[in-house]
């Protein structure tokens, strides 16, 4: 049997442009910005990790509390690159990785399972393999928001 690909949720940014930590500013509904962005990975992979800059801090516990595997990554200040290689190298024996970023919240789960569904059947999402790159469309124009500051954030709360 294949092994199942792990979920990457990237949760180690700076957040500078927003001014403060984001990823702990609460959605309509309460949920700091990381949770929701996790729960939404986490309700369609089992296995997920959460590459944080800073394994004490609030963020990775509750990323911790909310069912990820938390992995700091001493080099975030590198780039969003160390902490996708941090996540894989946590987790060698997945059948590929889905990454996600924290700050990008309204990704729907039938996003992310068809992408979790193409590693499955085989689909290599690499450049260097495009002949095997397989595409998923979406007409869901929030799975581009990304939240950067404070006027980026969502109105409504995530799938509405």
């Amino acid at each position: 049997m294949k092994p199942t690909p792990a979920g990457i949720l990237l949760a180690a940014g700076q957040g500078t442009r927003f001014g403060s930590n984001k990823l702990l500013q609460p959605m309509a509904d309460g949920t700091p910005m990381a949770v929701a962005s996790a729960r939404s990975l986490h309700t369609v992979l089992a296995h997920c990790i959460a590459v944080v800059s800073d394994a004490q801090g609030t963020v990775a516990r509750l990323l911790a509390e909310a069912g990820l595997q938390v992995i700091a990554n001493p080099h975030a200040p590198n780039g969003m690159g160390t902490s996708i290689a941090c996540g894989v190298a946590a987790s060698p024996n997945a059948g590929g990785w889905v990454i996600a970023l924290a700050d990008m919240l309204n990704i729907p789960a039938r996003v992310i399972q068809s992408v979790a569904d193409g590693l499955t059947c085989g689909a290599d999402i690499i450049a260097a393999h495009r002949d095997t790159l397989e595409l998923i469309d979406t007409q869901d124009s929030t799975v581009i928001l990304d939240i950067d500051t404070p006027a980026s954030l969502p109105v409504h709360p995530p799938g509405h």
